[in-house]
């Protein structure tokens, strides 16, 4: 009621961190604001879709002082315009640790404990390779007939809803909807799979997770994700998947990748790698490295 710049005014805010495009627009587009504190946006890959210097961006350009990003990938569109290389500046992601359980054991769900258990976590857009997880496991299956194996899918949306309808009766593959509890999933897994071939993907939240717990992950090569699977000793958490737009050819690379994670000594070498990569994604020292930019945006630290 008294307009966005009054209210920040009077609320006494130091600095706004923004980590939407649409928070941006907001600000520098919707309500035309002029601010006089420090302006910081967090890319996590909203920008990547956008192809041309739009008006609405331009807009955006000039009300951000200071740009974070999680892959080198986020910054293409931002290279059309003349911003200081000082204003960008590359943070990692990280995730607190869950311990709590996952609400449904190995046996609840069916599966047997001996059986090699997949397991893939998105949002239910096609892009994330919900079918392709299915193609690639249902291939492995068909054939290594005499190992048993289960894929868990985790997640809700449009396309999650037409998989079910087209897989959901199959005995080895399980639909569980909305989970929060994903470090408890991927405890009672032996892989996490990734294949993930979305335009704005960044440094995906879910492979932390796999690796705080140990757990070998096969991925697309795709945003930030090998540099998070590779460690600078050159070992990687697991097994990362060309990014192509031949289907046939990304299931088939897939398939096969999930076919070296069916040897328990495979997934034990990757194992080691994972963990020891899970703790560099620690959440105090990601708050640290931006507590330590705020201070230097609105002049603690000179």
């Amino acid at each position: 009621k008294i307009g966005v710049e009054n209210f920040i005014k009077d609320a006494g805010v130091s600095l706004i961190h923004s980590h939407m495009s649409s928070v941006d627009a907001f600000f520098f587009n919707h309500n035309n604001v002029k601010l006089d504190i420090p302006y910081l946006v967090t890319l996590h890959g909203s920008y990547d879709f956008v192809t041309s210097p739009t008006q609405s961006l331009k807009n955006i350009v000039r009300g951000v002082d200071s740009w974070g990003y999680t892959t080198d990938k986020n910054l293409d569109i931002l290279r059309e315009f003349d911003i200081s290389e000082n204003a960008f500046k590359k943070f990692p992601n990280a995730m607190p640790i869950d311990n709590e359980p996952f609400p449904m054991s190995r046996k609840e769900l069916g599966i047997e404990e001996d059986a090699v258990v997949f397991s893939f976590v998105a949002r239910g857009i096609r892009s994330k390779g919900w079918e392709i997880a299915i193609l690639a496991f249902i291939q492995l299956r068909n054939k290594n007939s005499n190992v048993p194996m289960h894929l868990l899918l985790c997640g809700d949306g449009e396309e999650t809803t037409r998989c079910k309808n087209l897989y959901g009766k199959d005995p080895d593959i399980t639909f569980l909807g909305y989970q929060s509890r994903i470090n408890g999933l991927y405890r009672i897994s032996d892989c996490a799979i990734v294949p993930t071939r979305f335009k704005g993907e960044s440094y995906p939240l879910i492979l932390i997770q796999a690796m705080q717990e140990g757990l070998p992950v096969i991925a697309t090569d795709i945003g930030e994700i090998r540099n998070m699977l590779i460690g600078f000793d050159e070992e990687a958490a697991g097994i990362l998947v060309e990014n192509t737009d031949d289907t046939t050819q990304f299931i088939d690379s897939f398939e096969k990748a999930m076919h070296e994670m069916l040897s328990a000594s495979t997934r034990n070498h990757y194992r080691k790698s994972a963990l020891k990569l899970g703790e560099l994604h620690d959440m105090q020292n990601v708050a640290n490295q931006y507590i330590d930019h705020y201070k230097k945006m609105i002049g603690i630290v000179k």
